[in-house]
């Protein structure tokens, strides 16, 4: 009979794991996934904001080596901003703008999906790729893009599945 008692609770727990499995778990396996891709997107954006910034501060001779030198021979350190410096920063954060406008438009369909297709802008010339279900979603990916401000030409090499 204890055996019996044993058998029943131990079913019991292993038909509750794998309910818990097949509704939660995978729902959490999702979420998991989703969380991870969004953390990568962070990521690619952190670094591009990395990378200009990193360009000013070359730009503007303002690395640690620069300021130290400078601090050496004249005792301050004095920049004036630069008329193409503040042009080429200005096309990069128009690029940084039309690339998220674009991102944010991909998320926002439910017909594509934003981890599976991926954006890059460059002077106004935006580059589409990755993968879409059907020729009709990439004609909408590249209609999305284009109708987005600072967009001059869109370029896909998205496949579709």
């Amino acid at each position: 009979m204890k055996t019996f008692v044993i058998g029943v609770l131990f079913g019991i727990i292993v038909g509750w794991g794998g309910v818990w499995y097949f509704t939660v778990g995978k729902d959490n396996q999702k979420v998991q996934e989703t969380e991870d891709r969004v953390a990568a997107q962070i990521d690619e954006t952190r670094e591009t904001v990395n990378q200009i910034l990193q360009a000013k501060l070359d730009a503007w001779e303002l690395r640690p080596e620069d300021i130290r030198q400078e601090l050496e021979e004249q005792g301050e350190v004095v920049r004036h901003k630069a008329r193409d410096v503040g042009e080429w920063v200005s096309d990069q954060a128009r690029d940084t703008q039309a690339t998220a406008a674009i991102k944010a438009k991909l998320a926002d369909d439910p017909d594509l999906s934003v981890f599976s297709i991926s954006v890059s802008t460059t002077d106004g010339m935006v580059t589409l790729s990755g993968t879409v279900p059907s020729p009709e979603m990439l004609g909408k990916a590249m209609a999305l893009a284009l109708e987005t401000e600072n967009v001059r030409e869109v370029v896909s090499t998205l496949e579709v599945e």
